[in-house]
């Protein structure tokens, strides 16, 4: 008997919807804006790989076929505040392993100036793919689609020279390919705020949402409030937003709330003319989706994201440093992150997921290129029996035969370690492919930009 009923025309309405407004910040952009840079790559090629089940034992080797674009588009002008990064593949299974399918990740936002200083429009996008079960490596048949999408107005009075207020409203909606968890939010905020001085300011902001979701067997729809102090922060080589205050949880099928302190910290420091350094600090409360389009931003590359999808919201606690060194011919990023999953309603959900990241690239000679790269993480749960490690590395070569045209040899190895057997694996990749295109497209999304570098454009 085939499957049919209101909930898979639910699903099915749901992701038509999620594919169209996923597509909304591309389509309007490319229609004005002229004057926006982009980068972009083309590939087609072929790989090779030497347990592509992902297994312990009995191993299958995969020959792949595969086509890629991977882009960055940026435009910043009084009207339109634009950014857009993706990278997507297409694999073909040619030994019949699994079926052909398409990844990547996709992370866009779009701030329209509809009356500059007065009334503006925000569209921004995430699309990735999450782990089905989270406990298992990362294969077609482990991994779905994920979309959060969120769009909304902001509307800014000027209450005499250095006083601002502002009304925000978002609707956000989260599509996912298979689990049911599907969910729209709903968000109107406040914020009166103060300019200290031409680069810096602070307010205070109270803000109110809903989240509902499709599934009412779930019964897990709640409102969540936040009220907090705002400070920002501009310097030559320095860039501090901070938020401090107060958040709650009240759900519809529970009578008690949840309740906390919220902060939220982001500093960017330019050490030297080639180095910056990054730190993150949050405490909050948040959803599998939102969390999502948080954390996927830092990156934009084929990999599927970590931990639990659930309905149940949680408290995240997180650290996130990074550091970037840029020259001529070398350049050279650390990152690190934790993050803490507490779920108050039902502790078994717990999860901490620890990551590391190493990437140095070098250019040999002009025309030809080195890229070294390295990842760790750790996943921890409170249910027993599913925590993992897993790192990996990686060596690209790549020749560049015109302006335009490249060739490039890709050597990828993954060994993971689990508390369950059917958790472990160690996996060879080796990729060939040719590449077109122009410049470098970026992995994530733009930096904000230091006075310094503005006052010395050629930095």
């Amino acid at each position: 008997m085939g499957k049919g009923g209101p909930v898979d025309n639910r699903k099915n309405t749901r992701q038509v919807r999620a594919a169209v407004l996923a597509a909304l910040p591309l389509l309007v952009v490319s229609g004005v804006s002229a004057a926006a840079t982009l980068d972009y790559q083309l590939t087609a090629g072929g790989g090779h790989s030497d347990n592509i089940r992902r297994v312990a034992v009995d191993e299958e080797s995969e020959n792949i076929a595969s086509a890629g674009v991977q882009f960055s588009l940026d435009q910043r002008s009084s009207r339109l505040y634009a950014d857009l990064v993706g990278n997507f593949a297409y694999y073909d299974y040619l030994d019949d392993t699994f079926d052909d399918e398409v990844l990547g990740n996709f992370a866009g936002q779009a701030r329209f100036a509809i009356a500059p200083e007065r009334f503006e429009w925000l569209i921004a996008d995430n699309f990735g793919q999450v782990l089905s079960d989270p406990f298992l490596p990362s294969t077609p048949e482990n991994r779905e689609n994920i979309n959060y999408f969120t769009t909304g107005p902001d509307l800014l009075f000027a209450l005499g020279s250095q006083t601002r207020l502002r009304f925000g409203g978002r609707y956000s909606m989260t599509a996912y390919e298979d689990t049911e968890v599907d969910s729209d939010t709903v968000l109107g905020e406040i914020e009166l705020s103060r300019l200290l001085s031409s680069a810096s300011s602070i307010g205070l902001v109270t803000r109110a949402q809903q989240i509902d979701y499709d599934n009412a067997a779930l019964n897990a729809d709640y409102d969540q409030g936040e009220a907090f102090l705002h400070y920002a922060t501009e310097g030559s080589r320095t860039l501090l937003t901070m938020d401090a205050g107060y958040t709650r949880i009240e759900r519809d099928a529970m009578d008690n709330t949840e309740s906390g302190p919220l902060f939220r910290l982001d500093v960017t420091r330019r050490l030297t003319a080639a180095t910056t350094a990054s730190l993150s600090l949050a405490r909050e409360f948040s959803s599998a989706g939102s969390d999502f389009a948080s954390t996927q931003s830092q990156s934009i590359g084929l990999e599927t994201a970590a931990g639990r999808q659930t309905a149940e919201p949680f408290t995240r606690e997180s650290i996130g440093l990074n550091w970037t060194f840029t020259r001529n011919r070398t350049s050279l990023s650390l990152s690190g992150s934790w993050d803490d999953h507490t779920y108050d309603a039902q502790p078994a959900l717990d999860q901490k997921l620890t990551s590391g990241t190493v990437a140095v690239r070098r250019d040999l000679s002009p025309v030809m290129s080195l890229i070294l790269d390295g990842g760790y993480l750790r996943s921890a749960f409170e249910q027993q029996g599913g925590d993992y490690t897993e790192a990996s590395g990686g060596l690209t070569f790549s020749w560049r035969l015109s302006s335009r045209v490249s060739i490039n040899a890709t050597y990828d190895h993954v060994d993971r370690d689990s508390d369950q057997q059917i958790g472990d694996y160690t996996e060879n990749r080796y990729w060939f492919y040719i590449g077109y295109g122009r410049g470098v497209p970026r992995t994530t999304m733009l930096p904000h930009q230091f006075a310094v570098d503005a006052a010395n454009p050629e930095r």
